[in-house]
């Protein structure tokens, strides 16, 4: 399963976050989610569970179609 960039960017833009306010919020670090934003990096499951609660969406709203 992979996040679509490009609903990770909107959701990331309508919560109004820093990169390090969600980082600190989904538990994730920095490097990783850089990484997961640059498609460098395929988060595990609970990872993108974290990133999906810390923005208030559901993880179907982050993830590509078809994943």
């Amino acid at each position: 399963m992979k996040i679509d960039n490009v609903k990770l960017e909107l959701a990331i833009a309508s919560r109004e976050m820093k990169l390090k306010d969600l980082c600190a919020e989904a538990k994730v670090d920095e490097t990783a989610l850089r990484n997961i934003r640059q498609g460098k990096r395929t988060p595990r499951l609970s990872t993108i569970g974290r990133i999906a609660k810390a923005l208030n969406v559901d993880v179907q709203d982050i993830i590509q179609e078809g994943d």
